[in-house]
């Protein structure tokens, strides 16, 4: 199986760009090894792995400086994604020698994560901007399929929820309401998901396995805010729930330009 690096992973910055599909083409090559069959390939696939790992230091330094050099708001949800990855490979790499089925699944988790991360964070650089938002479904995001329309313009009333609080110079508690509206906007998330993807498949659209990775890391993204530690925040609450607030905005404004409106009607 061979991962490509396909239009919707674009980021329109030229350096990340270029560098993620150096990524893809590693994990090619490690799975192109693997394939051979032979103990030398798999030998092959495990430089290719110390490679990969040795590269992702690089890249994530380098998007890392870039979005600390333009301000990006996104840039804390970045160096925890990032940092993640790291864990993991070296949670592969400390098992020692790996088996041809072992090397497979790393690749395979690479090329998954990396999709789904370039889907849900990277896609995004250079694009969450701290602006009055008004979250009113405007023409430019209606996709003319009933359901999906009516479910966006749920998601967008929960959001602006979220600014109404962080907004709010009388609440000196922000917190635990935060959380609790991001709460509804998971479970909301999640319901939406499953609806429009239970469209996309009953018209069999070839784009649903690219919406599928894109929606699995936006849930996991806000797994990873129910899970933030309070007491990491205390000291500059607003701010970092703004942070927040900005990039699920974002996420999903950018989400249905780019993915959704070229859903097509039945």
């Amino acid at each position: 199986m061979e991962y490509q690096f396909t239009k919707d992973c674009e980021t329109g910055i030229a350096m990340i760009d270029k560098e993620h599909q150096q990524f893809f083409a590693y994990i090619n090559e490690g799975m192109k090894d693997l394939a051979a069959g032979t103990e030398d390939s798999k030998k092959l696939a495990e430089n290719v792995l110390k490679k990969l790992s040795e590269y992702a230091i690089f890249h994530f330094e380098h998007e890392e400086n870039y979005m600390r050099e333009h301000n990006d708001a996104e840039l804390f949800l970045q160096i925890r994604a990032h940092q993640g990855f790291r864990d993991k490979v070296n949670e592969f790499t400390a098992k020692g020698e790996h088996s041809a089925e072992s090397l497979k699944e790393i690749f395979g988790f690479m090329a998954k994560w990396l999709y789904s991360h370039i889907l849900s964070t990277d896609t995004l650089i250079g694009k969450v901007e701290n602006r009055e938002k008004s979250f009113v479904m405007t023409k430019e995001f209606l996709t003319g399929i009933e359901i999906v329309d009516t479910e966006h313009t749920k998601l967008f009333e929960i959001i602006g929820r979220v600014y109404e609080i962080i907004d709010d110079e009388y609440m000196f508690d922000k917190y635990d309401p935060i959380m609790h509206i991001l709460g509804e906007l998971k479970e909301y998330t999640i319901k939406h998901f499953a609806d429009e993807e239970s469209y996309m498949e009953s018209i069999s659209y070839a784009g649903l396995p690219a919406q599928k990775l894109a929606h699995d890391a936006f849930v996991a993204k806000l797994g990873e805010v129910d899970a933030t530690d309070e007491s990491a925040i205390d000291n500059n609450q607003t701010e970092y729930l703004h942070d927040i607030a900005d990039f699920l905005s974002e996420w999903l404004i950018h989400h249905i330009l780019k993915m959704d409106t070229k859903i097509p009607v039945k």
